[in-house]
């Protein structure tokens, strides 16, 4: 397994006392946690995209690249984020709280996996994060793509592969949304549980190491 090192950054602080970890080897910062999202500083960095509370990119973004999570109501959503202002994806964010049950959490675990992923690219929201200050100021490191694999251990059935392998495969249900999560019912893989924790595993532990941008391009939608 190749891994691309970078120099470690400042983390990001999340809860109180709580700050995104990493392992030697990988720069934290790429990466912020359910709770980061949820407070005063994530929301800020959400309504600060591309220039303000009143842009619309990244609600779309979220709705196109995601459609079955972000495109339609469902369950935990009220409305599709197509055509959303920042300020009103990050009040749709804050009212997902507190996750409760496993598909409620892991869809809150993918939507911040998302942000993550809008927040550290450049060509998405990472370049006014850049701009704006927010960037240096709670630590994310912004590329313009990602690098390296992840070891998803024995959740590989998740994910259609083998235990051990990335998950940054064609065949990963990040590049088959509509295989995954199901808007009407608010469930991922048609409520099985085994793999829906699987998921939940492998997408907390992306969190909890602060390794997201190694994986990003898993979780960019099929082309």
């Amino acid at each position: 397994m190749t891994i691309t090192v970078r120099q470690n950054t400042p983390g990001l602080t999340t809860t109180p006392s709580m700050t995104t970890t990493t392992n030697t080897g990988f720069g934290p910062g790429e990466f912020a946690t359910i709770g980061f999202w949820h407070n005063q500083n994530g929301q800020a960095v959400i309504n600060s995209f591309n220039g303000g509370p009143t842009q619309t990119l990244l609600g779309n973004w979220l709705a196109s690249s995601f459609p079955t999570l972000f495109g339609a109501s469902n369950p935990y959503l009220s409305s599709s984020l197509a055509g959303k202002t920042n300020a009103q994806v990050a009040s749709a964010y804050l009212n997902l709280w507190t996750p409760s049950g496993l598909p409620k959490n892991t869809y809150v675990q993918a939507f911040a996996v998302a942000l993550g992923l809008y927040a550290d690219t450049t060509g998405l929201g990472g370049q006014s994060l850049i701009n704006n200050g927010l960037a240096n100021m709670y630590g994310f490191v912004v590329t313009p793509s990602g690098a390296g694999s992840f070891n998803i251990d024995g959740n590989g059935a998740a994910f259609g592969v083998s235990n051990g392998l990335e998950p940054c495969d064609p065949a990963g249900p990040w590049r088959r949304p509509t295989q995954t999560f199901n808007p009407v019912t608010g469930l991922f893989y048609g409520g099985d549980q085994t793999k829906t924790s699987q998921l939940n595993n492998v997408v907390m532990a992306l969190i909890r190491k602060a390794i997201f941008r190694a994986c990003s391009r898993c979780l960019r939608p099929a082309r």
